[in-house]
């Protein structure tokens, strides 16, 4: 892998690693949502991987290649919503709600901003 996917590789999964330890205590319900989120990042670092073997990617192809990201956003938030009576409901609102700043991966210079914007939502 590049040193920029395992650099995110050895920067993110710990974190992830670590909520899904506490999830699992909480209850099993929280425990699935982590493992979906856990395979958001996976998604993304696949696209990471993807990209930085290349030397341009077609800007018009870019939401092809992000697909399996957006699949599974997609898939945490039908879970969410499926769960709105959950205890956890608003564990899995507050992570959720965040995924939107994976997007800082379309972006070419404005990634700082991006990201700040999303965390102040």
């Amino acid at each position: 892998l590049p040193v920029e996917v395992t650099s995110y590789k050895e920067w993110i999964f710990p974190h992830l690693h670590k909520m899904k330890e506490i999830a699992t205590e909480i209850s099993q319900e929280l425990a699935e949502f982590s493992s979906k989120v856990e395979s958001v990042f996976r998604a993304q670092q696949d696209f990471l991987s993807f990209v930085s073997a290349r030397k341009k990617i077609e800007a018009e192809n870019i939401s092809i290649y992000l697909k399996p990201t957006s699949d599974k956003i997609a898939e945490i938030e039908q879970f969410r919503n499926q769960n709105r009576n959950s205890e956890c409901f608003n564990h899995f609102s507050a992570i959720s709600e965040s995924l939107p700043a994976l997007g800082w991966v379309t972006l070419s210079s404005e990634v700082i901003e991006y990201v700040e914007d999303m965390r102040n939502c």
